[in-house]
């Protein structure tokens, strides 16, 4: 029951968080398609970057990832 919602400080479920970061980043793509997108996370948002990039694999991602846990 618990370990399907993961929780951040913010009160928002882990896969609304991957939400709300892969939406902007699909946005910015559509806006520049030909030039790489930079994600920088640390810890959590390092973790966010890796699902974002997993689920992406066509978007040109650049990732910059500080302490990334396995959550």
């Amino acid at each position: 029951m618990y370990s399907s919602i993961i929780y951040c400080s913010v009160y928002f479920p882990l896969a609304d968080l991957l939400k709300i970061v892969e939406r902007t980043v699909r946005s910015e793509h559509q806006r520049s398609p030909n030039r790489p997108i930079y994600l920088v996370g640390e810890s959590l948002g390092a973790c966010l970057a890796l699902a974002v990039a997993a689920l992406n694999p066509d978007i040109d991602l650049v990732l910059i990832l500080a302490n990334p846990g396995n959550f």
